[in-house]
Parts: C-alpha cells; sequence; structure tokens
C-alpha cells in the first residue's frame, strides 16, 4: 500500500500529512482529522510488516505517517523500529521521540538516557533536546545533560516540537503513563 496516495484518498487533500508535522489541524477538524490517521492505521496493521517498512523508510514523510498512525491507534508494537529511525536521525526525530514516550513510558526512562550520553556528536542535538524535555515531563528523577557538543539551534528545535506534540497529545489522548 501506498500511505500517501491512501491518505490522500481518505482525506482528500494530497498533502493531508502535513498537517501532522506541526500538528496544525483546525480546532473544530481536530477529531475528525484525527480519525482519518485512525483510518489508515487500522489498514497499516491489517498489512504484515507495514509499520516497519514505514520507519525504516529513509523519506521521512513515511516516519511521520507511521509516527500519527502509531499514537493514535495507541500501536505498542514497534519499539525496536521507533528506536531505530530515532537513533538513524530522521528529520522528525523529535516526534519519533513523542510516540516513544507515550507508547513505551518504561523504556523510554533507560533509552533516552542512553541515548543521551552515548557521545553523539552535533548531528543528535535535535535527538537530545526532545529526549532531555521528554525526560523532564515525564518526571524522571534523574539524568545528565549529554556531554557531546550541541548545535543549540537544533537542540531548541528538537526540545521545543517534542514539547509541542506531547503537550498536544496530552490534550487530546490524555496521559502517556495510562497504559493498558
Amino acid at each position: 500500500m501506498n500511505v500517501f496516495e491512501r491518505l490522500e484518498e481518505l482525506s482528500n487533500d494530497s498533502s493531508f500529512y502535513l498537517k501532522a508535522l506541526n500538528l496544525s489541524f483546525q480546532p473544530s477538524e481536530v477529531e475528525s482529522d484525527l480519525y482519518i490517521f485512525s483510518a489508515l492505521a487500522s489498514e497499516l496493521e491489517s498489512e504484515h510488516a507495514a509499520y516497519k517498512k514505514q520507519l525504516l523508510d529513509v523519506n521521512w514523510r513515511s516516519h511521520l505517517i507511521a509516527y500519527m498512525c502509531l499514537i493514535v491507534s495507541e500501536n505498542r508494537t514497534h519499539l525496536e523500529d521507533l528506536k531505530s529511525c530515532f537513533k538513524n536521525g530522521s528529520m522528525v526525530s523529535p516526534q519519533i521521540a513523542v510516540a516513544i514516550a507515550r507508547l513505551h513510558f518504561r523504556e523510554m526512562m533507560d533509552f533516552f538516557p542512553s541515548y543521551i550520553n552515548s557521545g553523539h556528536g552535533a548531528e543528535s542535538s535535535a535527538q537530545i533536546g526532545a529526549s532531555l524535555i521528554l525526560l523532564q515531563s515525564m518526571f524522571v528523577p534523574e539524568f545528565a545533560f549529554p556531554k557531546s557538543q550541541l548545535n543549540i539551534e537544533r537542540f531548541y528545535l528538537g526540545l521545543s516540537v517534542a514539547q509541542h506534540h506531547s503537550r498536544f497529545w496530552l490534550k487530546h489522548r490524555g496521559s502517556a503513563r495510562v497504559q493498558p
């Protein structure tokens, strides 16, 4: 299945997936727009390895669609694929970090500190910023500031995007700590 074509069919909008980048939904349309991602999630879940294919694709747009579908469906079966996508440095790594935090809270508490302290270079600044803000927002008691050199602009971008997405999902789907 081509997720871009299918999402266009469901939404009647060829650039619908871009709403997910900054969660730029009209307030009166949030739930109906999220329902479109939910419908796509149902289709992805019926196709073997569809999420893996999206998360391992080189195209950040595929990662963005997978992120949205995983969160709206509350699908908790793709932790390793999410971690791989995050570590590979997708343009939407902050959003992927939010998916890890929301869907895999316990694992996040080990994964993010380990990632932060494993000596990444400035190219990982966005991932580090996203990790730190999510750890802080989830009241993780201890974590060390990275020893690596950071690109402050990318660090702040990762931090602010993850914070924005985390707040959006808290408002529209509740606490990430509530897991079945």
